[in-house]
């Protein structure tokens, strides 16, 4: 779920579309078609663009038009999606490749590909703006990857428990949670 001003986007997995939803009437404005699997999704800063992920790939789509603008395969299984505040660069968790790709959302190019590890099966991502962050939840491994969104490269691992598949941060930077599937917080 992505809210701006008083539309929400969703990603349905189980429709394989984008839901575009009026939040002030609480109607559904559009169904747009978004391939296999569509799951994390998030919007530019300026709110002209939703970037989602679907089976291989992350999409764009401009939310003026609800159109489909463009693909790029960014490793397989992708999940969480995260948007830097200027809207240059755009983060994907791709699970099934254990990866984040940074992407340049212009191109779209990929820029960097991130190891998080063989078997970490990232997931969820989270952006600490004040801080240059990227956090990443492994559900395989169980651990939260901190990546210098800087410098691109991995700070530390930090163990939050087995399958833990979201991951937030407060709006300081001071504090980062993560949960997993059964309802656990660490």
């Amino acid at each position: 779920l992505n809210a701006l001003g008083t539309r929400a986007y969703v990603a349905s997995r189980g429709t394989n579309s984008i839901w575009v939803i009026d939040t002030v009437r609480n109607a559904v404005l559009a169904e747009v078609p978004a391939g296999l699997e569509p799951l994390g999704a998030a919007l530019n800063p300026a709110g002209t663009h939703l970037y989602f992920t679907n089976k291989n790939s992350l999409s764009v789509l401009d939310v003026a038009t609800n159109k489909l603008a463009k693909s790029i395969f960014v490793g397989n299984d992708p999940y969480g999606v995260a948007v830097n505040t200027t809207g240059t660069r755009v983060y994907v968790a791709a699970s099934g490749s254990n990866q984040i790709a940074v992407v340049d959302p212009t191109g779209p190019t990929i820029l960097k590909v991130i190891a998080t590890g063989s078997g970490s099966g990232p997931i969820g991502v989270a952006l600490d703006h004040p801080r240059n962050r990227l956090y990443v939840a492994n559900s395989a491994n169980g651990m939260v990857t901190v990546i210098d969104t800087d410098t691109n490269a991995i700070v530390k691992n930090i163990p939050a428990g087995a399958g833990i598949n979201g991951v937030a941060v407060n709006s300081t930077g001071t504090r980062v949670y993560a949960a997993d599937g059964a309802g656990r917080v660490a």
